[in-house]
This record gives structure tokens, sequence and C-alpha cells, in this order.
């Protein structure tokens, strides 16, 4: 295997500088949102207000780091557009972990099982959405095990059996 020095770089440092210089403007802001995001906790005003500025200051890098772009990606679209909005109507963020959507796999796939036959993709994505729905809002089926009589012995549970047998 082949070592390398630490100094090297696939890129030539006039790029390197280049390139740290243009995603420094979009880390900064960033550090910030990560870090009032992630905290499970109601954020109090000024954690808001500085969440909030955060996002318009990612924005505002964002649109001059990437001028060639003409649409943002949907992710820097969620810190601009929905993180300042959900922060405002919530407080927080933390509390929606990414784990409980996660959670829903196992069933979703199930679902899918169920709605795989259908033919057009309309009714099977509404197939699928009334699945989730129906799953959501109705409560589990308590089912109750079979009751066997253990009270008798062995021996008494065989005459029984037997009695059973004969009298069909």
């Amino acid at each position: 295997m082949c070592r390398r020095s630490p100094h090297y770089s696939v890129l030539p440092r006039f790029a390197r500088s280049s390139l740290n210089a243009r995603y420094a403007a979009i880390l900064k802001p960033l550090a910030t949102v990560s870090q009032y995001t992630r905290a499970v906790r109601i954020l109090n005003y000024d954690e808001r207000e500085k969440l909030k500025a955060a996002c318009w200051e990612f924005d505002a890098a964002y649109g001059t780091c990437f001028q060639e772009k003409e649409y943002m990606t949907p992710k820097a679209a969620v810190i601009v557009i929905l993180v300042p909005l959900y922060v405002e109507m919530y407080h927080t963020l933390g509390i929606f972990p990414e784990e409980a959507m996660k959670s829903l796999h196992p069933q979703d796939n199930k679902f899918r099982v169920h709605v795989r036959s259908v033919q057009r993709p309309e009714d099977r994505h509404r197939a699928l959405l009334t699945f989730h729905r129906l799953f959501q809002t109705t409560m589990p089926r308590k089912r109750e095990g079979k009751k066997r009589n253990f009270t008798h012995s062995p021996e008494e549970r065989k005459k029984q059996k037997e009695e059973r047998r004969l009298s069909r």
C-alpha cells in the first residue's frame, strides 16, 4: 500500500484555496443551524433568533457561492424555508428525530407488498397512503391466545382425547 504525504492533495494549491474560500461562507451558518436543530429541548427566544439568522445568512452565502446554479438543492431549500418556519411554530426541531421516521420502514415495506399489484402509480400511491392512514389512526387488535386446560394430568388428557376420538 502506498503511503501519501499529509500535504498531498489531488487538487492543486490554487484550487484548494479557492474551494476553501468558497465553502467557508456556507460552513459557518451551517454549524449554527446544526447546533440548534439537534438540540432536543425547547429553544429560548435568543436561540430561535440566532437559528433564523443563521438560516438567512446561509441563504445569502449560498446565493453568492453558487451563482451558476439556477435552483437550490432540496436540503438547502429546507434550511432556508422550512427550518425558520418550524422553529417559529414549534420553538424547536430537535424533538423530531430521523429515527422515528426510520422506524416506519418495516411497516411501509409491508404495505408496499400489499399494493404492488396496482398498475397505475396514482392509484398505488393512494392505496399506500390509505394503508398508512389506517395504520396510524386505528388501534391494534388485541388477540387472545388459545386457552389451554392444564389442570388435568397427562393421563387424564390422553383419556379425554381418546374419548373425543371415539365419539366421532
